[in-house]
């Protein structure tokens, strides 16, 4: 018969979220030297995906003026 999973179950609505229950994988650093460590790497991979993003804007523009291009070629 039917049985609910556990994501239905009462105790997963309060006591876990999906980001809450994941078990960690670094300690957080404690030390001053760790922190600004994990600062910088932190600072360089915000800056990696913002150069991703843009790079992905740009191609998305790239292919919308392709589009429109063809749609006037082809009217």
């Amino acid at each position: 018969g039917w049985q609910p999973d556990e994501t239905q179950s009462p105790l997963m609505a309060y006591c876990c979220t999906p980001h809450c229950c994941e078990p960690e994988e670094n300690p957080p650093p404690k030390a001053e030297t760790e922190l600004l460590k994990a600062f910088y790497r932190q600072q360089e991979e915000i800056r990696d995906l913002k150069e991703e993003l843009q790079h992905r804007d740009m191609r998305i523009a790239q292919l919308e003026q392709q589009m429109k291009t063809r749609v006037r070629t082809a009217l």
